[in-house]
C-alpha cells in the first residue's frame, strides 16, 4: 500500500462570519447539492441558509438536512435548478506554523449485558466524541491564548491530503508553550468537540 507523505496535509481554523448571496451549487449525487466556492463550504452554523430552486426559494419542508461543515444540502425530491444559496460563512485558513496535528475519533462502549446472554457481555454503542491536538512554532501572538479566554468554539480543519479532510466546531481546552534553547519556541494545542443538538452542524468529512 503507498504511503500518503506528511507534508502533503493541511490544518486550518476558521475566521469571523461572512455573508454571501446566490452563491452557485453543484449537484452531486441524488439529491444532494453542494455549494460551487470550495471557500465558502463552512456554514455559519447559528444561520439558516436560504436556497432557491431557479430563483424561487425552497421551504424547509423540502430540505432533508444541510451538512453546514462541506456547504452541502439534500432535498426530500428532484431538484431541476439552477440551485443558489444565501447564508454565511466561515472563512478558513491555514494555521501558521503549524507542523502536526492530531484528529482522535471515539464512541463510547456500554455494557449492557443480563440473563438472557449466553456467557459472553455484550455492548452498545454510547456518545460519540472528536479532540484535535496540534503543535504550532509560536509567533508570540498569542492567538491560541485569546480563542481560550474567549471561550468561542471555532471550526477547525484537518486534511491529511488535498482529497480528504475532517471538519468540525471545537473549543479551546489548553494553550501552552515549550521553551528550548537549541530550537524554536513551539506552542501545543489541544481542542475538544462542540457538540450540537442537530446532525450536519458538529464534525462532518468531505467523502461523506
Amino acid at each position: 500500500m503507498a504511503g500518503t507523505a506528511g507534508y502533503a496535509a493541511s490544518i486550518k481554523k476558521s475566521g469571523t462570519s461572512t455573508g454571501f448571496t446566490t452563491e452557485a451549487m453543484s449537484n452531486t449525487t441524488g439529491n444532494i447539492w453542494q455549494i460551487d466556492d470550495a471557500d465558502k463550504e463552512v456554514f455559519n452554523r447559528g444561520t439558516l441558509p436560504t436556497f432557491y430552486d431557479n430563483a424561487v426559494e425552497i421551504v424547509v419542508g423540502d430540505i432533508t438536512s444541510i451538512d453546514y461543515l462541506y456547504g452541502r444540502v439534500t432535498f426530500t425530491g428532484v431538484k431541476t435548478g439552477p440551485i443558489t444559496v444565501t447564508g454565511d460563512y466561515m472563512p478558513m485558513s491555514e494555521i501558521a506554523g503549524a507542523k502536526d496535528g492530531t484528529l482522535n475519533r471515539t464512541s463510547a462502549i456500554h455494557d449492557d449485558t443480563d440473563t438472557s446472554n449466553a456467557g459472553s457481555h455484550t455492548k452498545k454503542y454510547g456518545l460519540q466524541d472528536a479532540s484535535v491536538s496540534l503543535g504550532r512554532w509560536d509567533d508570540l501572538t498569542h492567538a491560541f491564548t485569546a480563542i481560550l479566554e474567549a471561550r468561542t468554539p471555532v471550526v477547525i480543519e484537518i486534511a491529511p491530503s488535498s482529497a480528504k479532510s475532517y471538519r468540525g466546531w471545537f473549543v479551546a481546552e489548553s494553550s501552552g508553550q515549550n521553551l528550548d534553547l537549541n530550537s524554536l519556541i513551539d506552542e501545543s494545542v489541544a481542542f475538544q468537540l462542540d457538540g450540537d443538538n442537530e446532525a450536519g452542524k458538529t464534525f462532518s468529512r468531505s467523502d461523506a
